[in-house]
């Protein structure tokens, strides 16, 4: 065994299987705890090359997470409206920062999808997502 990723990255480090270990009726039982380090510590360069928020707006993010979590079971109309205007709000800047991302030269694709930590056909397609969201 060793670790992979939808990304493409494929982990260095192999993990025999012993297979008299393996319970045929419980395969999903086995130790994989070897290549799942792995996929992690790559997550965690993935992470740490990725462009970081603000510390004001992952702020934000975060209280916006929790106080929605705390509203959604007693008043769901609320959560539902608050919904909506975050949908506004990506769908005037969603478009407008792909387009700023699109237009320039200096952001080649590959670049893109490193600093948003996917890979570039996702980034692709998020831009194309945003960029045509308000057509």
């Amino acid at each position: 065994m060793r670790g992979r990723c939808a990304c493409g990255w494929r982990g260095e480090r192999t993990f025999p299987i012993d297979w008299q270990q393996v319970d045929s009726r419980d395969p999903d039982a086995y130790d994989i705890s070897g290549p799942e380090r792995d996929w992690e510590a790559h997550l965690d360069e993935v992470a740490a090359r990725a462009v970081p928020l603000p510390e004001d707006l992952a702020g934000l993010l975060r209280q916006l997470h929790e106080r929605l979590d705390e509203l959604v079971d007693d008043h769901p109309l609320s959560v539902v409206k608050a919904a909506g205007e975050l949908e506004a709000a990506v769908a005037f800047f969603g478009p407008l920062a792909a387009r700023i991302v699109t237009r320039s030269k200096q952001l080649p694709l590959a670049h893109v999808a490193e600093v948003l930590g996917m890979t570039e056909q996702a980034a692709g397609s998020r831009l194309r997502h945003y960029k045509y969201m308000d057509r």
